[in-house]
């Protein structure tokens, strides 16, 4: 974000946001600040929508929702959640995650550079460089579903690597997108995520098909040149399919995990699927929009953090951001003992609450960093972490100008970064394995297939 016309205005909005809030909801002063900052961010990410591919406003549009906007409902609209539920009072919170997540968004959009941004610039090179690059796609796609198949068959200590692998099929697919003016690119776009969904169905799990659609949007936007009217009419159709999702998920793993029918999960799927489209008033019901509310609400977890600590449990002190680095640096058949991604080790020291075999939830990284440093500590540790975010990306697209491919692999490298909810480990050790299998990609590309991404 930079000084122009566009944030000046983007900026009078927060603040008039502010003074509504503050002066009619009744909302202590920082929560009116967090709604205010994140109707900026809500306003600059769907109107840069199809002008660059925006991994910040992502980062900043999911972590103010599930940090602020979340426990802004927990604590003023929905009915206290009888698991989910606010642990700390709302001054208390909001006193420390407004001011650090603040800190983080305007780190990450800090103009280091004076080209920051996966702009117009660089996606007029890169269409120009993938003209005659097709087949690159088509390669990359198909190694992508070996890898994916492959991925079943492989131990514990390589299933990472092989989900890293298995997902460069999306790097591929924006390749043909961008390259292959035919109608040829439909199809094979159909097929990907087709594919996709119907693995998701089969598995009852929905998160990284979410995210990949997401992605996958923000550069059909770019080249589609979508117009504002049709962006905000898909953005809000997205939120409903989430919010559509949400009500299906549980009844639909109730019926295809915990029993046994003689339909297909894909028939199951679609008989409620289609009660939720005949029947919309259930997307709405009590229960479904207080499970959509708890979901989307990270704060329980991370006021949770707040409430244990340091009252029942002392500071970590660093201590789980040292193993985190460790973690990533090193693979898991050489430390078997390293921290492990899913949350569940940090989750129960920094909250005291246990986790039922096979749950996995995360205390974020806003809420890893009050666990170790503190208010003042954390709110420091979130301006540094938005800084190198700011830096990886500044880094991709300055590389790029040798190889112009790579600002389609931002997706894959900030897959896990993009999450609200995930703990330090998980994010670094995606963001270095993730940077590492990316380099070994292009420099195979170059020496073996002799060919330049």
């Amino acid at each position: 974000m930079y000084v122009s016309e566009k944030n000046i205005v983007l900026s009078g909005v927060a603040v008039i946001t502010y003074l509504v809030l503050e002066v009619f909801s009744g909302l202590y002063f920082l929560s009116c600040a967090g709604v205010a900052l994140f109707v900026a961010v809500t306003i600059k990410f769907i109107r840069d929508i199809g002008h660059h591919i925006g991994i910040r406003d992502v980062i900043a549009f999911i972590a103010t929702l599930q940090w602020i906007i979340g426990p802004v409902m927990a604590y003023h609209l929905l009915p206290e959640h009888e698991l989910y539920f606010m642990s700390v009072p709302e001054k208390t919170y909001m006193n420390y995650v407004v001011p650090g997540c603040l800190a983080f968004v305007a780190a990450m959009y800090l103009p280091l550079s004076r080209r920051n941004t996966i702009g117009q610039k660089a996606l007029n090179t890169l269409e120009e460089f993938v003209q005659d690059r097709k087949s690159l796609g088509y390669i990359l796609i198909g190694a992508g579903i070996a890898f994916s198949f492959l991925a079943r068959f492989v131990p514990g200590s390589l299933a990472f690597l092989f989900f890293l692998l298995s997902n460069m099929q999306f790097a591929g697919l924006f390749i043909i997108l961008f390259a292959d003016r035919t109608v040829n690119k439909w199809i094979v776009f159909a097929g990907v995520l087709g594919a996709m969904t119907l693995n998701s169905i089969a598995l009852g799990m929905f998160h990284e098909l979410i995210i990949w659609y997401l992605f996958t949007f923000l550069i059909l936007a770019v080249i589609l040149e979508l117009g504002h009217g049709i962006k905000i009419l898909l953005f809000t159709a997205g939120l409903l399919a989430l919010l559509l999702i949400q009500s299906i998920k549980q009844e639909y793993r109730e019926k295809t995990w915990y029993s046994v029918s003689n339909k297909s999960n894909t028939e199951i799927f679609q008989e409620i699927l289609l009660d939720r489209l005949i029947n919309p008033a259930k997307l709405f019901e009590p229960e479904v929009v207080s499970n959509a509310g708890a979901r989307l609400n990270q704060g329980w977890i991370i006021s949770r953090v707040m409430e244990h600590i340091p009252e029942k449990q002392s500071f970590a002190k660093g201590e789980t951001i040292k193993q985190a680095f460790y973690a990533s640096i090193l693979p898991r058949f050489l430390a078997p003992g390293k921290a492990t991604a899913g949350g569940q080790d940090n989750f129960e020291r920094f909250t005291g609450l246990q986790l039922r075999g096979g749950t996995s939830m995360n205390i974020s990284i806003i809420g890893e960093a009050y666990g170790n440093y503190g208010i003042w500590g954390g709110m420091v540790f979130m301006l540094l972490l938005g800084l190198v975010y700011n830096l990886v990306l500044i880094a991709v697209v300055h590389l790029s100008n040798k190889n112009p491919t790579l600002i389609l692999w931002v997706p894959l490298l900030f897959f896990q970064v993009i999450k609200a909810e995930t703990d330090f480990a998980i994010v670094i050790n995606h963001l270095v394995k993730s940077a590492i299998m990316i380099w070994l990609v292009f420099w195979f590309s170059r020496r073996i297939l002799k060919v330049n991404m």
